[in-house]
């Protein structure tokens, strides 16, 4: 698929290049640029992304699009802060020559390009989850921790230059813009819209065993050791039919306590459906994509507060939210779940109704609306 994807970018920039300018600005008067790290339907940056893309091509007439599969070519093999730095200058020197109304950001540190796009509007996409309590969770893990611009303060001072430079910082959680708001001590505009899922037809709310899944890249602050805590506690008090599905790079650490762990999946759905109920037991995080992708299969979920995907969460009615760091909360409502199974299916359907309302469609409607505000300031 994302071979598939970056084909198709390559066919979009060969026509804008052959395009006619008149005929282009007379069906739209604003030109822009996209640039991101990732564009892709594997992470759940490259999925959010591709629909800001979108949404970004129905308002304007998009002048260059820049991916990961642009820079990292051109990036030798170096540690994630020097590489992160790197990118932003390649970035500036792909785009020296473009002037456009508008740009959009979603991904590393921009301060030079955005600077170099100066006048245009520029909207930065920010999912901000909290760095200090990242880094504690790191260390109280023996882990060392491997994003130096996050750490050191001048360096977070360079790389956040391109959210202080941006017209409008937008994130996906009210947590998230509160944090980055308060760390940045932002003058800018800060506008929150949740990120969205797609709605498949079929749910499929039977559950012939009680599984237990989770869908992310195996990091401290995501959580996944309170997770395998809280199964295996589950498992010694009860003998239950049913498994734990961890899903994502480096999952593989948590088989030893009794998790079936798979690097990748190419068809996510087939993990949703065999769910009973999804667990996001973040430490920290800015939104958490696969929370909302399992309420869309209607599945109850099981979210910490650390998570920005909690504010869509009612307790008690599509599932529950737990504190941070918690192996007996998640524990307890897993529980709950095993010696509930109708209230699967209840918050499941509750769940599902909820996801409805975020559907990419709507929210990349929001995207548009926002766009639109922009623009209509520029002139």
């Amino acid at each position: 698929m994302n071979k598939l994807i970056q084909k198709t970018w390559k066919l979009k920039s060969l026509k804008r290049k052959n395009a006619d300018s008149d005929v282009r600005m007379s069906e739209k008067p604003y030109t822009s640029v996209f640039i991101t790290t990732n564009l892709n339907l594997e992470s759940g940056g490259g999925i959010v992304s591709l629909h800001e893309e979108k949404a970004l091509e129905t308002v304007t007439y998009v002048e260059r699009v820049i991916t990961d599969s642009d820079i990292n070519c051109k990036l030798p093999k170096l540690p994630n802060t020097a590489r992160a730095f790197l990118w932003d200058y390649l970035t500036a020197n792909e785009l020296k020559n473009y002037k456009v109304n508008i740009a959009f950001f979603n991904g590393s540190p921009f301060g030079i390009t955005t600077r170099l796009l100066k006048p245009a509007k520029i909207i930065v996409d920010v999912p901000a989850h909290n760095a200090e309590i990242s880094i504690e969770e790191f260390e109280k893990l023996g882990i060392s921790y491997p994003f130096m611009h996050m750490k050191d303060p001048f360096l977070w001072s360079v790389y956040s230059q391109h959210i202080k430079n941006a017209d409008v910082t937008l994130c996906p959680s009210r947590m998230s813009a509160k944090y980055i708001t308060k760390k940045l001590s932002l003058k800018n505009k800060v506008i929150v819209i949740p990120h969205g899922c797609f709605l498949p037809e079929e749910t499929n709310t039977e559950h012939p065993n009680f599984n237990i899944t989770h869908v992310g890249t195996n990091s401290p602050d995501k959580g996944q050791i309170y997770l395998v805590q809280a199964w295996r506690q589950l498992r010694q008090r009860i003998e239950l039919s049913g498994n734990l599905f961890m899903v994502g790079r480096g999952t593989s650490i948590w088989t030893s306590f009794g998790a079936f762990c798979f690097a990748h999946v190419p068809n996510i759905g087939k993990v949703y459906k065999k769910c009973s109920v999804y667990v996001q037991p973040s430490v920290t995080e800015g939104f958490g994509l696969p929370v909302l992708e399992a309420m869309a299969y209607a599945r109850p979920v099981i979210v910490t507060k650390g998570a920005g995907a909690s504010e869509l969460v009612e307790d008690g009615k599509d599932g529950f939210v737990v504190p941070i760091r918690n192996a007996g909360a998640i524990k307890e409502k897993l529980q709950y779940f095993y010696d509930n199974p109708s209230e699967i299916e209840r918050m499941g359907k509750n769940a599902r109704k909820k996801a409805e309302k975020h559907s990419w469609k709507i929210i990349e409607t929001k995207y548009q609306k926002l766009i639109q505000e922009v623009l209509n300031e520029h002139s």
